[in-house]
Parts: C-alpha cells; structure tokens; sequence
C-alpha cells in the first residue's frame, strides 16, 4: 500500500517524531466511514495529538481506511501494530478482528479469540487508554450498531478524560452514539466536523496545566474547596457528598472543569454559585452509573446456583422473597435479578411472590428503568431463549415484559440518608459502595448487615470484597463477591425519620402508586 507510514524512526531533518501530549481514541462500526471522513477533514495538521481508530471491520476484507484516511488529510495514518510508540500528529487504524490496548504510550496488538473480544474491541482500548492517560484521554464515539464503547467512556470520565460522541441524528446507525448519549457518560454531543476543534480546544487547556506542572496544583485548589462545592450541591439537589471518596469528588470536578476549561477551583466555585445548570451536570457526573444486562455472566450464574436456590429452599407460598438493588441506574441488574428469580420459580412450579425493590437517586435513570425499554444490543447481553421470553421486540427496542417490569418497583431513595428496608432475602449491591468513602462504607455495611433477614444474602461488585466484615458476614463466594450474613446482633442503624414526600417521588413500574416513602416501608412489611 501507499498510505504514509511512521515505520521510519525519524523525521525529515533526522527528528524523531515527538510523543503526544494527549490521545484520541475513536470508535466507529457501522456508517462510521461517512463520519470518519468529515472528522479527520477538520483536523488541523498540527495539534499534538495522537488519534488510534478502532472500528468493526470484517475480516475478508482488506483494511484500506488508513490509506483513505491519508488522503483526506494531512496526518500521516498507519495499521496500529504491536509495539508501535505513539507519535504526536499521526493516525493508527486497528487491525480487523484485533484487541488493541495502550501502555506507557506503546501500543498492544492482539488477535480476538474469544466472542465477547470481538463484541467489545472499542470498550477495551477506551478501558486502557483510561488508565494510561487519565485527564489526557479523549474519547470519541461515532456510527455504529450496539453498545460497544459506552463502558470505555464512563472509563475515560471516571478517568477524568473528555467523551465525546456524534449527534444520533447525523449518524446512519445510531445506537452506539444514543447509547453514550442517553446514559450521560458524553461531555458533548456533536456532528463529526464539529469535533475537531472541541478536541483541540480541550487539549490546549489541559496541556496549559501540565506546563511545569502534574495537576497536582488545580487537585490541591479543588481539595480545599471540597466543603464549599458539596454545600451548593446539597443546596440544590438535597444530596450530601461530604463523605463520598475524595479522590472521586476531586477527580470528577477536574473533569467538569477541563471539559468547561476553567483553571481555577475559585472560578469553578463561582460558576456553580451562579449556573444552575452546571450544578445539575456536576451533579449528574457524580450519579453516572452505565450497567448491562447479566454483567460478569459467571458470577450471576454462581449467584443462581448458590443463593437463589437457596433462597427458595423451605419457602412458604405466603412468604414474599425480598431483594434490594440500591443504585440500580437504568434498571438492568433488577432485571437480570427477576429473569433468574422467574426462571427459578418455573422450574420448582413455587408461586411465592418475589418482589424487587430497585433504588436510585438519579430520577433520569429511574424514568429509564420504569419504561423498561432498551436498544437492539441487548441480544448480545441476553440469551436468545430469554430475550423471547422476557421482552417483546418493538424492532427499534426491546420492551421488558410484563411478567418481570411486575416484579420490579424502582423508587427515588439516598441509599447514605433514608431508611433502609428491613426483612430482606438478598441485596445487590455492585460496583457502588467503591465510590463511597470509608466512613460510608462503614456505615452501609452494618447497614445492610440490619436490612438482611437472618442468612439472607449480599451480592457487591469485583473490587468490593475488603468492604465485608467478617463479623456481620461470611464468604459464600470469595471471587464473585458474594456473602451471607451472619447471625451477630447489632444495633439499629441511625437513620432519619420518614421523610418528606414531596422529596422521596416513589414510583412504581405498574399498579398502585404510592407516593411517600413510608408507603414503600408499608409494602415492605405486607
């Protein structure tokens, strides 16, 4: 092929090539040609940047991008190759059917063996791009089928990098961007000949703050304006953060800031004392929580085998099981949770009631969860004998089926300040006490400990095992975080009294609605 190439260690000149200040990386699928084209047009030649493209190709076909890409800009693009060392002001096009990762700025080549790698190549890059470059990482989501992507973004956020993806209207296929958009892990959303210079614009802001610096100045500024911060947000969404993770609060902050390109914790202070809106933004960039159905497939298969059999081992017709899911976002752990628990019953023809109490504080995401309506990817998290079963395909969406949405209600609840529920069989807990702090921490575990019934059981996420006591909880399964609880007396949780019901907002999916908190409690004890 004819395409530029950085296989030449040098420059015209004898220079080497500079390394880049900032990395982008671009996932595309279907449709992503056409957008591909207006982006890297826009592109200036020189922004010290390096852009790595990751896109579903088919294997039959030969990889001609970097060789078009070349051509319609003036960036030099290349096949990404195992090895290589990113170049400031160049492009590398991932192989076909290849899992492409990021370390130390050198660049990781593999074959995808595995179904799930073929699924999820742009997940993986965005995943270790997050950690390598932290606030240094741009994320950019254009065309394509599925969902592929929207994890690695709320990574590179997390991160404290930029996330990026194309307005769904602009795209051919337009799921993998909505995806990204409707789930809030997007800092903007634009056509792809706008992007470009957002980019840039970005990455001379934080180039500007590591000159003579690491950011450790701005994390300083934003630490001791913490108190301040956490007092507007409490002031305009009632919501305390004071004991959430400071490494979180601060990293997120930074983030809003570079995103806005504000230098100073001040001026971000003054900002959120006079915009609302970015009170609002701020604070849905604390509550982002993106999860996918039957996510981690072997430890809800555990979770199956070993607690929920359990479960409705010498179980009485008139005797409810009771499952809690705090924090459940957009609704797919709860139901996850109701397919096994339906499958369950079927199986032992038990007609015991399972109700399924899912809580969040972020009412977008709850809207989301009661309409129970979700993209075409979800055939690639749901089997086929299940997606039949228990949803109803609307051909733009899957709808979730009456026989689970009945056994879901999803309430507007603070996990940190409102009563917990009492009597419970099981709580699903995953990937949310490792935003907490540990005074939180300490305070839910006990928490949780009172909520159980005597050997109910604790499901928490992949880094969250450290957080059980042994005193209050023994392994069931080390590796899938799974616990039950023992039978250590402990004292009430301190909670508040019930609470005003213009604040709590319950909802549930279908049925009577009540509409105070109390009323969630009354069901809880029927």
């Amino acid at each position: 092929m004819s395409y530029a190439s950085t296989d030449e260690p040098e420059r015209s000149g004898g220079v080497a090539p500079p390394a880049p200040t900032l990395v982008v990386g671009i996932g595309a699928s279907s449709g992503g040609l056409e957008a591909l084209r207006s982006f890297c047009s826009a592109l200036p030649r020189e922004t010290g940047l390096a852009f790595v493209i990751i896109q579903h190709l088919d294997d039959s076909a030969p990889n001609l991008l970097p060789e078009l890409l070349s051509n319609l800009c003036e960036i030099p693009a290349e096949e990404a190759s195992d090895g290589k060392t990113l170049a400031a002001d160049h492009i590398y096009v991932a192989p076909a059917h290849s899992i492409v990762r990021l370390h130390a700025g050198v660049l990781e080549v593999v074959k995808a063996t595995t179904p799930e790698e073929r699924r999820g190549p742009i997940d993986a890059f965005f995943h270790s791009l997050a950690d390598d470059r932290q606030a240094g990482a741009i994320g950019v989501i254009l065309s394509g089928s599925g969902t592929d992507g929207t994890l690695g973004l709320k990574a590179i956020s997390d991160g404290g990098g930029m996330t990026i993806v194309q307005e769904p209207e602009t795209a051919r296929y337009d799921t993998m961007p909505r995806s990204g958009a409707t789930l809030g892990v997007a800092d903007r959303v634009l056509p792809p000949e706008k992007m470009a210079s957002e980019i840039v614009a970005y990455a001379k802001h934080v180039q500007s703050l590591l000159v003579g610096d690491d950011g450790g100045a701005v994390r300083e500024q934003i630490g001791g304006a913490l108190g301040s911060i956490c007092e507007i947000l409490e002031r305009h969404t009632e919501h305390n953060f004071k004991h959430y993770k400071t490494s979180t609060l601060v990293r997120r902050i930074s983030r809003r800031m570079n995103v806005l390109r504000i230098a100073s914790a001040a001026d971000y202070v003054a900002r959120l004392e006079h915009d609302a809106d970015e009170v609002q933004a701020l604070f849905r960039e604390l509550l982002i929580g993106v999860t996918y159905f039957f996510r981690d497939p072997e430890a809800f298969e555990v979770l199956h085998q070993q607690v929920i059999t359990k479960i409705f081992e010498n179980r009485g017709h008139q005797d409810p099981i009771r499952i809690w899911v705090p924090g459940c976002a957009t609704g797919e752990e709860a139901y996850t949770l109701a397919m096994l628990f339906r499958e369950e019953m079927d199986r032992r023809q038990h007609p015991t009631e399972v109700q399924i109490f899912a809580t969040d504080i972020n009412e977008k995401a709850l809207n989301t969860a009661r309409r129970g309506l979700y993209p075409p990817s979800i055939a690639e998290e749901v089997t086929p004998e299940r997606l039949q079963r228990f949803f109803i395909n609307q051909g733009k969406q899957f709808a979730a089926a009456k026989e689970i949405r009945e056994m879901c209600l999803f309430s507007l609840h603070d996990l940190i300040r409102d009563p917990p529920f009492s009597r419970l069989d099981l709580i699903s807990c995953r990937n949310l006490l490792i935003d907490l702090g540990p005074h939180l921490q300490k305070k839910l575990i006990p928490t949780f400990h009172y909520a159980l019934r005597p050997g109910g059981y604790l499901f928490l996420g992949p880094s969250e095992s450290s957080m059980t006591s042994r005193e209050l909880f023994k392994p069931v399964d080390v590796k899938h975080r799974i616990a039950q609880r023992l039978p250590t007396t402990v004292r009430s949780p301190a909670v508040p009294s019930r609470q005003d019901p213009q604040r709590a907002g319950y909802r549930p999916t279908g049925g009577a609605t009540p509409t105070t908190q109390s009323d969630i409690h009354l069901v809880m004890q029927r």
